[in-house]
């Protein structure tokens, strides 16, 4: 837990105590989970969980922002270095005129992960678009921010391993594809969570 090395995320993301038997909100858990797909394929790695995703499954630029730059070095955060990976599990699509500033500031945190010599890898989301969403499609423009470091946008595949899935995002700035459905991972342990979702007569 990146709080354990002084990352705080902020009032609105501030845990709240867990409620014994209370249901999952929409967004609850996607850290958890990827975090245990990441386990799986590599048993070995030390893992840092930086909480910059709120329950409520919306994602704020400035959380996201405060947790890259405090991964690069930012507010005492720990300098991340050649051969670290930040997994970025969370997109978005430009769509106000102010979203422009924030791409450049994406941009330039971004860019420091990549002086660093820290590979990015970046969900390509689960709209069924060709749209392109970010970080993900900074991984195939031309001089952009991780420039001479490998980013990686990855979309989702079905259990075949060659045919999309209809939820992922698709397009020429989707550089990897990975199986994403079916899969079976880590979950908070809050009321449903706790049981089977599936049990079986007899």
């Amino acid at each position: 837990d990146a709080g354990s090395l002084g990352w705080k995320p902020g009032r609105r993301l501030d845990p709240a105590p867990p409620v014994a038997h209370q249901e999952l909100g929409e967004g609850e858990g996607h850290g958890t989970f990827s975090a245990g797909l990441i386990r799986q394929v590599a048993a070995d790695v030390q893992l840092l969980a930086v909480h910059a995703m709120p329950d409520d499954e919306g994602v704020y630029g400035d959380h996201v922002l405060n947790a890259l730059a405090w991964l690069a070095g930012g507010a005492g955060g720990p300098t991340l270095q050649e051969g670290d990976v930040v997994c970025l599990p969370a997109c978005f699509r430009p769509q106000l005129p102010t979203d422009g500033t924030f791409m450049d500031w994406l941009g330039d945190v971004l860019g420091e992960l990549a002086r660093n010599k820290v590979r990015v890898v970046a969900a390509a989301g689960n709209d069924g678009s060709d749209t392109p969403v970010y970080p993900a499609a900074f991984a195939v423009a031309k001089g952009g921010p991780s420039a001479g470091v490998r980013h990686l946008s990855v979309g989702a595949l079905n259990t075949d391993g060659t045919t999309p899935a209809y939820f992922s995002n698709h397009g020429d700035w989707v550089t990897e594809w990975e199986v994403g459905t079916s899969l079976v991972s880590t979950f908070p342990r809050i009321n449903r969570a706790a049981a089977p979702e599936l049990v079986a007569d007899g």
